[in-house]
């Protein structure tokens, strides 16, 4: 599963969840820090996020791809 993690300078990077916790380091400012699992936000299906804009009811959620 692919999380998002954003680093204090904005920049916006994808991390394999299977691969943490781990140390990264932001290729935008170079700042280190040592990052979980539960500090990255999973990546929510694009259409279940589209559907929630255009007002379907309840919050989008996540799923999960299995490889």
């Amino acid at each position: 599963m692919q999380i998002r993690v954003t680093c204090p300078c904005g920049h916006v990077g994808l991390v394999a969840a299977e691969t943490l916790p781990r140390e990264l380091t932001c290729s935008a400012c170079g700042e280190s820090r040592r990052v979980g699992a539960k500090d990255g936000a999973r990546i929510v299906s694009r259409v279940a996020f589209e559907e929630w804009l255009l007002g379907a009811s309840g919050a989008p959620r996540v799923t999960e791809r299995k490889l």
